[in-house]
């Protein structure tokens, strides 16, 4: 149950714990959610955020992050989910000189942003993740039903089929009834991931 505590870095000393006493890849750690865990003991809350947790821990933290290539693209300056808003446009500079000034500002922050992105390391968003996770479980919830697909297609199908039966044994136990009028549900986030 300390991985309950409400208390950060003692959740954080018992998480290590644990982590340290199973296997560093995926199927190990899906192997251990779904199969080796007796989850009964925390069937009364959304404990798969533990299992998002072992899974997330996983990650090598000291990475740099590396982003997509479509994710460069801009957003529109004006929201256009609301056709009907007027929107103020910003003060446009009057001669010459303040334009220069303007568009320098624009390249500088731009540059220290980008600067300030190329150091920014998985740590750095995983870690609160993790979290923000622990203390919100609709955040968990959606972490999940994001995270799990990603990870069950980069299984082996040998490793898939073995996780089948686990996770159909795990859906029928008793104790997810205590859930059943909650949302988000454990059974539900596993349905839908």
């Amino acid at each position: 149950l300390g991985l309950r505590a409400r208390d950060p870095e003692m959740r954080r000393k018992f998480f290590l714990l644990y982590h340290e006493s199973l296997g560093k890849n995926l199927f190990a750690r899906l192997q251990y959610i779904f199969q080796n865990q007796d989850w009964e003991a925390m069937s009364d809350v959304f404990w798969l955020k533990q299992g998002l947790d072992l899974l997330l821990a996983i990650l090598i933290e000291k990475k740099p992050i590396t982003l997509a290539p479509n994710s460069a693209r801009l957003v529109p300056l004006l929201p256009s989910h609301n056709p009907g808003a007027h929107h103020q446009l910003p003060a446009m500079p009057e001669g010459p000189e303040e334009v220069a000034s303007m568009f320098d500002d624009i390249v500088m922050k731009h540059a220290q942003f980008l600067n300030a992105a190329r150091r920014l390391q998985v740590a750095d968003v995983v870690i609160p993740l993790r979290e923000l996770a622990h203390t919100d479980a609709n955040v968990a919830y959606h972490l999940w039903v994001l995270v799990f697909p990603i990870v069950w297609t980069t299984l082996l199908k040998e490793e898939q089929v073995a996780l089948a039966k686990p996770m159909i044994s795990l859906l029928s136990k008793d104790y997810h009834k205590k859930q059943q009028g909650h949302r988000p549900n454990v059974v539900q986030a596993l349905l839908e991931g």
